[in-house]
């Protein structure tokens, strides 16, 4: 068994070096695939489940201070002074949170920088669960001062030496002083993005020019998805009838966070329509790559014939074109694995000041597990898929036909 390993091994090396050109693009486009396949998996695995620090967002609903019902007039008035009446006829709640972003100009060491503030209530935090790597959360009672907290990466941006707890920035001319650093995360997993997070006391709502905020509602876990948009719905109702006004709003109508990323689109939630247009860029490859693998096996069919009528079997035949198939595509997966690691650094630095907020991120890691579990697996499976078919069909070929030059 051990011969016959190396004779495949031997033969496969020998035809490689044969066909360099041919190799080569396998490598290159199994590598190609495996960086893209790495992206996508680590993408919709952080996309589309509870990921850190958004463990939550599958029973928080989030209500857009913009949102309004099927004849076109508001909800409500989202203002911080009406919301708690608001949430006066929200059952069940476990507890809630109100945001608003503002663009704005930060002085930070004498220098100037553009970037988000979230300004949020002091249960922001209960929502969504941060890893404090320095530094704590503000707290109700810290709602009057001016306190900030940022992310792992804008501290680096911003405090090069040393620790940025302590340091100040100041803001529409606000000195706020950062208490706590958060581990990095990916920015589509906490809505609306962000780097930066104040007390919502100190919104100037400039400029934005509006006093609304976004209110964010998390329920019990038992809950039932479908109760907590029955519940925030029937709470709209209320709120309007308790002001002589009638609005037409339904459960349906309403998305907890993680729903809304997969059903609306735009900055705030993605579409399904991204992963086929990625899909597309996978199918390219991978056609091309068997296509190449056929007519290299064609190309081998009289080799093979010669083989079999010296007595090798189909399986002997169809294992020495798949060892070779094998070897390039464990050549490019591992190509892959160098590669990924740069092509996601590279991602989030150009992102790191690139974005609309500066310090965003979008994979603080890879994960390793989806690198082991998933991305190998599929490598293996589409080499057997590129090579296996081509392989199979030469082996099934007559001897006589081939040696004499028919179809290939």
């Amino acid at each position: 068994m051990k011969k016959k390993i190396t004779l495949y091994l031997k033969s496969a090396l020998y035809n490689i070096g044969q066909n360099k050109v041919y190799a080569l693009f396998c490598i290159l486009g199994t590598a190609l695939t495996f960086i893209f396949v790495t992206i996508i998996l680590q993408f919709g695995n952080t996309f589309l489940n509870n990921t850190p620090p958004g463990v939550n967002v599958d029973r928080t609903v989030m209500v857009s201070c913009w949102k309004k019902d099927h004849q076109g007039r508001y909800l409500g008035y989202f203002t911080k002074e009406e919301i708690p009446n608001i949430m006066k006829h929200v059952k069940g709640y476990e507890t809630y949170s109100f945001i608003q972003g503002q663009p704005l100009n930060l002085l930070i060491n004498d220098q100037l920088k553009s970037n988000y503030i979230n300004y949020v209530n002091h249960d922001f935090w209960n929502i969504y669960q941060f890893q404090f790597i320095e530094g704590r959360p503000f707290t109700e009672k810290e709602l009057q001062t001016p306190v900030a907290v940022i992310t792992e990466s804008c501290a680096k941006l911003y405090f090069k030496n040393g620790s940025a707890l302590n340091q100040t920035m100041e803001a529409q001319g606000i000195t706020y002083k950062v208490i706590g650093v958060v581990k990095d995360f990916s920015f589509i997993v906490v809505n609306p993005v962000a780097t930066i997070w104040a007390p919502y006391t100190f919104n100037h709502f400039w400029p934005n020019r509006t006093r609304s905020y976004d209110l964010y509602i998390m329920f019990p876990r038992e809950m039932p998805e479908s109760q907590m948009r029955k519940n925030v719905a029937n709470a709209f109702i209320a709120y309007n009838k308790e002001r002589n006004r009638e609005i037409e709003i339904y459960p349906e109508d309403f998305n907890t966070v993680l729903n809304g990323r997969t059903n609306s689109k735009g900055i705030t939630g993605m579409d399904y329509e991204l992963y086929l247009m990625i899909l597309l860029l996978l199918v390219i490859p991978a056609v091309n790559i068997v296509t190449l693998n056929i007519a290299n096996t064609a190309n081998r069919s009289e080799e093979i014939g010669i083989r079999r009528a010296m007595g090798a079997g189909k399986m002997s035949a169809f294992l020495q074109i798949m060892t070779e198939n094998i070897l390039l595509v464990l050549t490019g997966t591992l190509w892959g694995v160098l590669i990924v690691y740069p092509i996601f650094n590279a991602i989030n630095s150009t992102l790191l000041t690139a974005f609309v907020c500066e310090g965003s991120i979008l994979f603080p890691e890879l994960n390793i597990s989806i690198v082991l579990f998933q991305v190998l697996p599929l490598s293996i499976v589409f080499s057997f898929l590129a090579g296996g078919l081509p392989a199979y069909m030469v082996a099934q070929r007559n001897i006589a036909e081939t040696l004499k030059g028919g179809k290939k």
